[in-house]
């Protein structure tokens, strides 16, 4: 199933529609997002502008869809579901770090922020609420059309644009006050099938070290770049601190590093289990042995241009920060442990 460009009426009667049909307890609209079908007379609402757009189709007596929905703080995001292989899938959300990102946007009101690799949009839309002006990019064509559909259905398509980019490469000169990112990261030998969304290289870093290298040249006086990270490390510390401390404009930066959970990491022999299918694991695991890595961590960083040159740990984690479950609801994983799960068996 592919999604067809909204005009703004048909965004309205999306978004009325699943309004209706999610208020309805005896609606098909969970079941049929939750399972792939419903029988047509659950939906409880006008189906047909569901099947014009390409969210729905209609077989033999029943709705069928290849989405998942997310009905959260009032938005419908719509992505890939978990089981979908295709290697441009669009992120499921929400899981921990989307959540942290998009429920902790500064209130910049007025300010504009650059949202790298948006996947559905969903923090695009978050800052677009915070009364920012957007910019969302992404390399996948796929994610373009998710994301501008989720952003017209929400009422966000004059605050938010959509510009195809791989990481600054299309952006110009322009400047930002907050570039955000939940970029790929994943650390993984060659010949592991591993999405769009998570591929990270071989250790995880690829992307974060090409947000790095220009932020300063996108950002306004004070601007910040904000983004999560998994990294390879040792008893010596992180491979994501030795790189922020050798960024070529760390004199230009306060960094801050804060772990995303209570135990922030898990062991390598943990971690590197999911890859032993891969043709390469055997090479890239003695890579990581030789370079002493023996964990994998997880972290919340950010970075102001502020001329004050410091890196420093933040006490605690980003769950104390946001403790309340008005913030984390059912979607926090608690552990290092339990989100990998998640993340590589969902994605």
């Amino acid at each position: 199933m592919n999604l067809t460009p909204l005009t703004e009426k048909e965004a309205k009667m999306i978004s009325d529609n699943l309004h209706l049909a999610w208020k309805d307890n005896s609606s098909g609209l969970k079941r049929l997002f939750e399972t792939r079908k419903c029988f047509v007379g659950e939906f409880a609402a006008d189906y047909k502008p569901f099947l014009d757009v390409g969210l729905l189709a209609r077989v033999n007596g029943h709705l069928t869809t290849d989405f998942a929905l997310v009905y959260v703080d009032g938005f419908w995001i719509f992505c890939d579901r978990p089981t979908n292989p295709r290697i441009d899938r669009v992120f499921p959300v929400f899981d921990d770090e989307s959540l942290l990102l998009a429920r902790s946007m500064p209130s910049h009101l007025g300010g504009k922020v650059l949202d790298i690799g948006t996947g559905s949009g969903a923090i695009a839309i978050y800052a677009a609420k915070a009364g920012n002006r957007v910019l969302a990019t992404d390399i996948s064509q796929r994610a373009a059309a998710i994301a501008q559909f989720n952003f017209a259905i929400n009422g966000f398509s004059d605050l938010v644009r959509y510009r195809h980019s791989d990481v600054y490469q299309s952006l110009a000169a322009k400047k930002f006050d907050l570039i955000v990112s939940n970029p790929p990261f994943v650390p993984h030998p060659k010949g592991f099938h591993l999405f769009l969304h998570s591929d990270g290289g071989a250790d995880g870093l690829a992307i974060v070290r090409r947000l790095l290298q220009q932020a300063k040249s996108f950002l306004n006086p004070n601007g910040e770049l904000r983004f999560v990270v998994l990294s390879l490390g040792n008893n010596e510390g992180w491979l994501i601190e030795r790189e922020l401390r050798a960024w070529r404009d760390a004199d230009a930066f306060t960094v801050q590093i804060q772990n995303i959970y209570r135990e922030p990491s898990i062991s390598l022999d943990e971690f590197a289990e999911r890859f032993t299918a891969a043709s390469d694991y055997n090479d890239w695991r003695q890579k990581l042995i030789r370079r002493s890595y023996d964990r994998v961590g997880y972290f919340l960083v950010r970075a102001v241009m502020n001329g004050a040159p410091q890196l420093q740990w933040l006490p605690g984690d980003t769950k104390q920060k946001f403790d309340d479950t008005t913030f984390w609801g059912d979607n926090y994983s608690g552990s290092m442990s339990n989100r990998l799960k998640r993340y590589i068996q969902g994605s």
